[in-house]
């Protein structure tokens, strides 16, 4: 069983691993740059919620093994690890803010995410459980991992980008 720790240090699992079919690395293509590349198009009428996924799906339409559970699941992984890598950079960086400006709402921040965590944990099992015992556990959890981590991603980068007008800009 593979174990993938989704920031803070709560592990999450590759379901891939559980099933036994693990994709070959050589077989998924990956890059964020979908995503990416959308994100920066979004004008500031519209949401970049929208955006999420759009890297994992890219990934599975042109994987050597397309829709297999495999796939999708290293797919919706990869794009999760990337979402949960910008969540923590922004994550670090706001409490850093916080810490230097408003202790309480450090404390409030810290208090926040662990909450989250519990919460997309829950929301993630309860979204996956028609697939219990079958295949479709593992991508749909890892997709709603993805998207919550995503969406976290985002709310905790527009947080600091409030912070840093609000206090001004420091590194």
């Amino acid at each position: 069983m593979v174990k993938r720790t989704l920031g803070f240090g709560f592990p999450i699992l590759a379901f891939a691993g559980l099933l036994g079919m693990q994709a070959k690395a050589q077989d998924v293509r990956f890059s964020m740059s979908e995503t990416e590349s959308c994100i920066a198009g979004v004008y500031a009428e519209y949401d970049p919620l929208i955006c999420i996924g759009n890297s994992a799906i890219r990934c599975i339409e042109t994987s050597g093994g397309g829709q297999t559970t495999a796939v999708q699941v290293d797919c919706f992984g990869r794009e999760l690890e990337a979402w949960d890598q910008r969540l923590n950079r922004a994550y670090i960086r706001l409490m850093a803010r916080e810490k230097a400006n408003d202790p309480v709402g450090s404390d409030t921040l810290r208090k926040m995410q662990r909450a989250w965590l519990g919460y997309v944990q829950a929301r993630c099992n309860y979204a996956s459980a028609p697939w219990v015992g079958g295949a479709g556990v593992g991508p749909d959890a890892q997709k709603c991992w993805m998207k919550m981590t995503g969406r976290q991603a985002l709310f905790l980068e527009q947080k600091l980008q409030e912070r840093e007008l609000e206090y001004g800009k420091t590194e």
